[in-house]
């Protein structure tokens, strides 16, 4: 990082109770604060993302009654808003934040801007998530659409801009969406907009230059669940099945590591007497801990004829195992009929890529256009919750969907190199025979050096789905 740009902890700890003094006159905003506070059942529960010092938001909430609870990342924030706001005010990165319930509303107010573009979308995704049905978030962005020409880097994969400014007396680089990709966005976690408005702003004690275009919106969650998103979900039948190949996809499962919220699926294999490794998943999960106490059988992807006798498994763990496949109903149920249903604990792990994958971003953003054989996107969603229905109707019990953070580490320590290696290992392992897949991989390779921050980990965001005989 340049050492003149500032992390959000270091900015907003510096600030303090200045940022409240700067943003007190933003009158549209507080006149939307109260409007859909209005709206709210009595003592509801709401979430104040980036609370900062609780001031205007918190505050507002708390006073009509309602069950506040806010999370910021500098402590110095935190600290003012426990000393001036009733309620629960934490500590923590929004992006390792796991809600104790579900919200009537959550709020994040200029929060977002410093993330790279995947965590902006994995937020929104997130944000849906945490709230219940009916409930509404509201979002208080600035976009790209009043920047000048020349100004920032365009990120063609996520569709906005990576802008370095100043801005309250220091310097960050910051990710704007467009308007327009804003409402995309919420329509495709699942949500309704109901309210939109743009409107400039003068911080106090700023100078002209440091006028800025604030943008209001206000969505409601109508039922849709965001973790099989991208809304609207296609037809399974239209998606068709990918190509893989084997020696790219074991340079990825070799690459791959998972944080700390793989921990129940590591429970799972441990304690499976005899365990099913569909794609090459189970080292991953077992990494860094003790390993299966059973016996791990692997095969490369599903099939219609699993080579084992009825009831042999009591887990099996598949890791876009649903890709490659075109009949994935009688696949899904030929692994039912090697899974032990007579033991309880018996449990299947499906593991596909989160709406907003990083690599699944990559390959739908550049390789589908250029794809003679298969120009349709991926869609993880759609897999997952295909073989969520299926399996329930041969019995199988769903857990509620859960995120897992990973990544796939390229370690070669020429840059170029690197970027070479991941673009091959994804082309191959999605479109083996595409005609044109040298036009995609110099297409990634051009992405994956842009990207922001990129280093020798490329986003891997995962979706977990067990379910569990009934």
């Amino acid at each position: 990082m340049d050492p003149k740009e500032t992390t959000a902890e270091e900015l907003f700890n510096a600030l303090g109770q200045q940022y409240e003094d700067a943003f007190a006159d933003d009158v549209e905003f507080r006149t939307l604060i109260h409007s859909v506070v209005a709206q709210l059942p009595s003592a509801s529960p709401v979430l104040d993302v980036g609370c900062g010092t609780g001031r205007p938001v918190s505050d507002i909430l708390a006073r009509h009654g309602h069950s506040v609870h806010g999370i910021d990342v500098a402590e110095e924030m935190v600290r003012l808003a426990r000393s001036q706001v009733p309620g629960s005010f934490h500590k923590v990165d929004m992006r390792q934040y796991r809600p104790p319930h579900l919200f009537r509303a959550v709020f994040a107010i200029f929060s977002l801007f410093s993330f790279p573009p995947a965590d902006i979308v994995s937020m929104v995704y997130r944000f849906a998530e945490w709230l219940e049905s009916g409930a509404v978030l509201v979002l208080a962005v600035v976009t790209s659409d009043s920047l000048g020409d020349g100004v920032g880097d365009y990120d063609g994969v996520w569709d906005c801009m990576r802008v370095r400014r100043p801005w309250m007396g220091a310097v960050t680089v910051e990710t704007l969406l467009p308007s327009s990709r804003w409402r995309s966005l919420l329509r495709q976690v699942g949500l309704t907009l109901e309210m939109e408005k743009t409107y400039d702003y003068l911080p106090r004690g700023q100078k002209a230059d440091q006028t800025g275009r604030h943008h209001l919106l206000v969505a409601r969650k109508t039922g849709l669940d965001p973790v099989f998103g991208p809304h609207p979900v296609p037809e399974e039948s239209s998606l068709g099945s990918w190509r893989r190949n084997e020696t790219a996809w074991q340079i990825l499962r070799d690459r791959l590591f998972l944080d700390a919220e793989g921990n129940d699926m590591r429970d799972i294999v441990r304690r499976g007497r005899r365990v099913l490794d569909v794609g090459g998943a189970v080292r991953a999960i077992l990494a860094d801990g003790p390993a299966s106490t059973g016996i791990v059988e692997s095969i490369p992807a599903l099939s219609q004829t699993i080579p084992f006798p009825d009831h042999h498994f009591d887990a099996a763990v598949l890791y876009f195992a649903l890709d490659c496949v075109s009949n994935r109903a009688q696949c899904l149920g030929e692994l039912a009929r090697v899974m032990n249903h007579d033991d309880p604990n018996t449990a299947i792990i499906i593991i596909q890529g989160a709406p907003e994958n990083t690599c699944i971003q990559l390959l739908n953003s550049r390789c589908v256009r250029l794809s003679a054989e298969h120009p349709r996107p991926i869609h993880q969603g759609c897999l997952l919750q295909t073989a969520r229905d299926t399996l329930a109707h041969m019995g199988y019990i769903s857990e509620r969907v859960r995120r897992v953070n990973g990544s796939y580490v390229f370690e070669e320590e020429d840059v170029t190199r690197r970027c070479q290696v991941a673009a091959d290992a994804l082309t191959r392992s999605w479109y083996r025979d595409e005609p044109n897949r040298s036009s995609m991989e110099e297409a990634l390779v051009k992405d994956l050096r842009s990207i922001s921050r990129w280093k020798p980990g490329l986003g891997n965001q995962l979706a977990v789905l067990t379910v569990r005989s009934g």
